[in-house]
Parts: structure tokens; sequence; C-alpha cells
């Protein structure tokens, strides 16, 4: 099952130019299943800041017990973050936005900050 949710503001400066529609996708086992949900959504990169990945943080990620939860940046890379926690990685994505291969920077999310290390 997927469920659709509208993400951020109306205005161009909002998280709306920037992202798109968070998708909650049921994770499946071998023996069909359901074993967790992962989200999932796109994102224009070049438009992404570190107040608007904080708001997406807060609004669809913290504390929603997500498997993992991918930010697709549609080049083949997304941030991902394993359980919802605040920690994600820029990444090389599978098919099914998961991570395969460190390709960048690693992050730390808190309330009103992100703890970038190189």
């Amino acid at each position: 099952m997927t469920t659709l949710i509208a993400c951020g503001g109306s205005n161009d400066n909002s998280s709306s130019s920037v992202f798109g529609v968070v998708q909650i996708i049921d994770q499946i086992n071998i023996s069909g299943e359901v074993v967790g949900q992962r989200g999932f959504v796109t994102a224009n990169y070049s438009l992404l800041t570190d107040e608007l990945l904080i708001e997406l943080y807060h609004s669809h990620i913290s504390g929603t017990g997500f498997n993992f939860f991918t930010i697709d940046f549609e080049d083949g890379t997304g941030y991902v973050f394993p359980s919802s926690r605040n920690r994600f990685t820029h990444q090389e994505l599978d098919w099914e936005g998961a991570g395969i291969n460190t390709v960048g920077a690693f992050g730390f999310i808190y309330e009103d900050r992100i703890d970038w290390i190189n």
C-alpha cells in the first residue's frame, strides 16, 4: 500500500517547490508479509536548504517508525535516514530507494540545526 501526504507550503520559497509528495510504502518480506514501512520523497537538490531539510525531518520523518526514509534527488543519489533517526547519509540509491554506497557527507539533524560531517 502507498499513502501520499502533501509536503510543504504554497509559495515559491517554501518546501513545496523543493519536495514532491511524501509517499509511505509498505515493506514486504519474501513471504509477502508487511514488515514495516518506508517513507520516500523526491527533492530538487539545488533548492534544498538546511532549514527546509530540518522542516521535512520534523514534520515527516522524526518519530514515524519508518524502516528508512529516502529523499531522492532523481540523479541516482539521495539522503537516507535509517530507522527515522536524526542521522542521514548522502548515498547512491537502489531501485527501492535504499542506500547502497555512500557518495557524500552525512549529518545529524537537531531541533534547529544540522551538524554536517564530511
